[in-house]
């Protein structure tokens, strides 16, 4: 499956109202804020028309949206959404969850995002690297690399980069209103060994916060044979990335 970019985000480290360079293109996006992301689920479920209503609702209704703390903005995705933010069951199910765990059907979870219990070696692509998490100490003038940069890490489903890159926002909310959650490791992150286990208990931030190191990864649902399968695609990048 694959993602479309926002029609507004720019590189990391502009603000919006640029383009990127090509060279940037295929880079992960931060500062994506929760209520943003919410808003790029309407544009896919309204068929991606650049006309304001096709951000309002749709997917997520934006006139329960505030910005002021507790926050007002509906909890969950509408029913018949067609695109939405990952749940955090859905999103650890997506990253650990192998179907064959122990054997032909016989499921259970990973400890680590690539269907291995052993921390993934953080590092470059071409120097062995299995994840971007962490790279800003080694390499504080390159941290970032391209999605899909580690096309043999992957999770039991076939998701890439679900270490590395940014963190993803969830759906879920804490009882008190007063943020979102968030999964997954960042490319500034310390001890991403920690933070990319199964039991770790993840991040989160204001929904209206453009300063959170956060991008996102969406869920949707495809037609199949007497079923509605569900599906996680690919984290935000600068133009298409392929998850599976």
């Amino acid at each position: 499956a694959q993602s479309q970019p926002l029609p507004w985000v720019t590189q990391p480290s502009i603000w919006h109202g640029t383009s990127p360079g090509p060279s940037l293109q295929m880079m992960p996006v931060g500062g994506v804020d929760r209520k943003s992301t919410a808003r790029y689920c309407n544009w896919l479920h309204n068929g991606k028309v650049n006309e304001a209503w096709a951000f309002e609702s749709g997917a997520y209704d934006t006139s329960t949206f505030n910005d002021v703390s507790p926050f007002t903005d509906q909890l969950t995705h509408s029913p018949g959404a067609r695109f939405w933010i990952p749940t955090r069951d859905e999103w650890f199910k997506a990253a650990y969850f192998d179907p064959d765990r122990f054997g032909p059907n016989l499921p259970g979870y990973w400890l680590y995002p690539d269907g291995g219990n052993d921390p993934l070696i953080i590092g470059l692509p071409e120097e062995g690297g299995e994840t971007s998490a962490g790279l800003w100490g080694p390499h504080p003038f390159e941290p970032y690399v391209n999605v899909g940069s580690y096309p043999h890490v992957r999770s039991p489903w076939g998701l890439l980069d679900v270490s590395g890159g940014l963190g993803e926002w969830l759906e879920d909310a804490d009882p008190e209103r007063q943020g979102r959650g968030a999964y997954g490791t960042s490319v500034f992150h310390s001890f991403p060994e920690f933070r990319d286990r199964a039991d770790y208990n993840g991040g989160g931030s204001s929904p209206g916060d453009f300063s959170a190191p956060y991008g996102l990864r969406l869920a949707a649902t495809i037609p199949a044979p007497g079923a509605v399968m569900l599906v996680i695609l690919g984290g935000c990048a600068f133009a298409q990335r392929t998850s599976r």
